[in-house]
């Protein structure tokens, strides 16, 4: 390089340091420099040596241990560091706040997936509890009317939430146009509002089946015959939204008799009961409150003392 002699000896002699490489200006004038060599005496300060190390502009030269180092090489140096000081905080800072904005927006997103999820039962709820007044009316079997409208009443009185009030009301209006076989209790305290189970009708199990996937997605279809679309076979949809519409049924109580043949059961061929999950119960003897301490020394009443 122009204007720095460095000598160079056997490797045993010498270290082996970094070095920044910058220039020395050709004209005293020139507002930019180039690069130059610093040696072994600035990398004393070992904060600045390990901004060097990281630095994409370092070298490892060997150099003698008598080169004598320049003001203005010092200077410069000093400088640099504090410049690559500067740059490493701000990326740093940079770093940390794009970490903090995502898990934000993460959260954020989540949260308006919720409420999105809230508003979409709300609406159908209203949809499909307006359709189950209209056919309430039309119902001719005064026994079936009267369990249907006692089953809501209770599901109003108890203020469940949309989700389960819309599903109240789909099986009704499954079981008045034949899609399921309702089976009731005489209580409606019992089971889900008094149902305590149903079975599919083999032959339109199909069309219960995309029924209630088109429910789930936010969507309720009409029962009126002229709106109603043909149902020739199946929608095929993801394991998660196949587990997402269990999850309906698993949230009133209502499975299959067997919990692993949900197929079946949507198909037909065996029928959903209500199950409710027990919780696990915990032993009387460990919910026992310990004996209280007496006066002879913390030992319970009624037992000896141990001797001293």
């Amino acid at each position: 390089m122009d204007g720095i002699s460095l000598p160079f000896q056997a490797a045993g002699s010498m270290s082996i340091v970094p070095v920044l490489l910058a220039s020395v200006p050709q004209d005293p004038q020139q507002q930019q420099q180039q690069p130059f060599f610093c040696s072994l005496p600035i990398l004393a300060d070992a904060a600045l040596a390990e901004l060097l190390f990281h630095s994409p502009t370092v070298a490892f030269l060997q150099l003698h241990p008598s080169t004598q180092l320049a003001l203005e090489a010092a200077q410069t140096l000093s400088e640099a560091g504090g410049d690559l000081s500067a740059s490493l905080r701000e990326e740093q800072q940079e770093q940390r706040n794009l970490v903090e904005n995502n898990s934000a927006a993460s959260i954020t997103a989540k949260d308006e997936r919720a409420r999105n999820g809230q508003v979409n039962w709300h609406a159908i709820c209203e949809q499909i509890i307006t359709s189950w007044f209209e056919t309430f009316v039309k119902v001719q079997d005064s026994g079936f009317k009267e369990k249907l409208d006692s089953q809501m009443k209770y599901c109003c009185k108890m203020r469940l939430k949309c989700t389960k009030r819309s599903v109240l009301a789909f099986l009704h209006l499954c079981a008045v146009n034949e899609l399921i076989f309702l089976e009731h209790q005489d209580n409606p305290e019992e089971g889900f509002c008094g149902i305590s189970g149903f079975n599919v009708s083999p032959n339109r199990s199909t069309e219960f089946y995309n029924r209630f996937v088109t429910l789930r997605r936010g969507r309720f279809q009409s029962f009126d015959a002229s709106d109603a679309p043909a149902y020739h076979e199946k929608l095929r949809i993801s394991h998660v939204e196949e587990h997402s519409v269990r999850n309906i049924f698993r949230n009133v109580c209502l499975v299959p008799k067997d919990p692993a043949r949900w197929t079946e059961a949507f198909d037909g061929m065996t029928p959903f009961v209500f199950t409710k999950t027990k919780k696990q119960s915990v032993p009387r003897a460990s919910r026992a409150r310990p004996p209280r301490p007496s006066g002879n020394g913390g030992a319970p009443s009624g037992s000896a003392t141990p001797p001293g």
